[in-house]
């Protein structure tokens, strides 16, 4: 059997796009760091070279000055005429994903130069008349010139303080709500909104509504026009939009999927759809249960549908990652997951179970379960606690509410908000969480003893 060889990593319509940007935007070349060398095709190696060239030089870049560039250089018929310019401007409509684009072939490049490096190595470590320092040094020097290129991640401070600034100034402009509205104003109150690179625990026992909260939340940005995608592990894709139809209907989800609706109910349900079925809320069915096709899914995501949030429903129901017990896969899948909320700057929804407590089942930060590593990586981490399902009162300071209809929602960890609690509706038939009018707040705001916890 003749054994192919295999194609090196590449990402073609990924770097047509960014050359495609770079023309297309003159201060794309300015905001980002390009090397030649990322790129795998030699024509596109040729022309992000000129690009690079042509603005070291002080030179506009657009269509026509590239274009004039390449043929003054008689490199224009080299890298296919005007045909493959005129192609990567068609590509894109802007700039917008540049850095999403560029750290793709970035990766690729890295993984060309991790396999050139490896054969090198190869034939060193067979030619014994070489000295085994001089190969492990070349070694070294050769891995750590491949993780040294993407230099636009080295910051100054006072490119930080920059950044501060323009996020105080930002502020200003948006009247107290700088992220994705979150449907609760006391939740909007402490946060501003879900904040981009922040990865949000969503936690309780079953059947308190840990879902159903997620997936308000998914709805209540979704009608502000915020793009985002569920991946549900436990429901079908016609149950989980059933659940969201009846969340905003007021129709039982039950009734929706099995039983013949009243004339009232049909016209509840066609209004819902109607105002619903604009929202810019995605799912994947190319998905199974592995972090690492979750996570493939979040990237394409982005770079297609520029998603501001994603909802993984729920982190125990994704495989565990071979060789490591349900402590640390669970560990490793949430930094997993919290570092490409840092890295595509999206909020991540991670919906947990908490282990049952029949003598004490008020939700704590201890009863995560799988890992204590869920607390540690979590930006926040909010719980829910019905008593009315145990037949039970809510705790201090609510111990005086009515627990009917009622659940509690907890911010039990908040790095850069605080902590805190405030009471909301629950209805049953629809599992759907609503704002309490003029319910109390305990909110509390004093530094934690982790430093972590302290933006500045």
């Amino acid at each position: 059997m003749i054994e192919l060889p295999l194609i090196p990593p590449q990402a073609i319509e990924v770097e047509e796009a960014i050359l495609g940007a770079l023309i297309l935007e003159s201060t794309a070349i300015i905001e980002n760091h390009i090397n030649s060398n990322w790129f795998y095709k030699n024509e596109h190696q040729i022309i992000a070279r000129e690009i690079v060239e042509m603005h070291k030089n002080g030179k506009k870049i657009d269509l026509i000055t590239v274009t004039q560039h390449l043929r003054d250089k008689s490199l224009f018929e080299e890298i296919g005429g005007i045909s493959v310019i005129t192609g990567l401007t068609r590509q894109v409509a802007s700039a917008i994903h540049l850095k999403q684009h560029l750290k793709i072939i970035q990766d690729k490049f890295t993984r060309r130069e991790l396999i050139r490096i490896t054969h090198e190595v190869n034939k060193f470590a067979y030619n014994e008349s070489m000295d085994l320092e001089d190969i492990i040094s070349k070694l070294h020097s050769n891995t750590l010139e491949v993780m040294e290129f993407n230099t636009d991640t080295v910051h100054t401070f006072k490119d930080a303080l920059d950044l501060l600034w323009q996020r105080i100034k930002q502020n200003e402009k948006s009247v107290g709500m700088t992220g994705i509205p979150t449907g609760f104003e006391k939740l909007n109150r402490m946060t501003g909104g879900w904040q981009g690179s922040d990865l949000v625990v969503v936690a309780g026992e079953t059947s308190q509504g840990k879902t159903s909260l997620a997936l308000n939340f998914t709805v209540n940005a979704g009608l502000f026009n915020c793009a985002g995608v569920i991946y549900s592990l436990e429901m079908s894709l016609i149950q989980l939009t059933a659940r969201i139809v009846s969340s905003y209907t007021d129709v039982c989800s039950k009734r929706i999927l099995f039983e013949s609706l009243t004339p009232m109910e049909m016209i509840q349900i066609n209004d819902g759809i109607s105002k619903l079925s604009n929202m810019p809320i995605y799912t994947d069915d190319n998905v199974n249960n592995s972090i690492e096709s979750i996570c493939l899914s979040i990237r394409r995501m982005k770079l297609k549908y520029d998603i501001q949030f994603a909802v993984v429903d729920y982190v125990q129901n994704i495989k565990e990652i071979a060789g490591k017990n349900e402590e640390g896969s669970i560990g490793t899948i949430m930094k997993m997951l919290k570092n490409l909320a840092k890295e595509l700057n999206i909020t991540i929804f991670a919906v947990s179970q908490l282990r049952r407590n029949n003598n004490s089942p008020i939700p704590s930060i201890q009863r995560l379960r799988g890992s204590g590593q869920i607390e540690e990586t979590a930006d926040i981490i909010i719980t829910i606690y019905r008593p009315e399902y145990y037949n039970l009162e809510f705790p201090e300071p609510f111990e005086s509410e009515d627990t009917l209809n009622k659940g509690m929602i907890t911010i039990a960890k908040g790095r850069n908000i605080g902590t805190g609690a405030f009471m909301v509706n629950f209805k049953k038939s629809t599992t759907t969480f609503t704002d309490v009018i003029e319910n109390r707040v305990n909110v509390d705001y004093e530094e934690s003893e982790n430093e972590d916890e302290n933006p500045f």
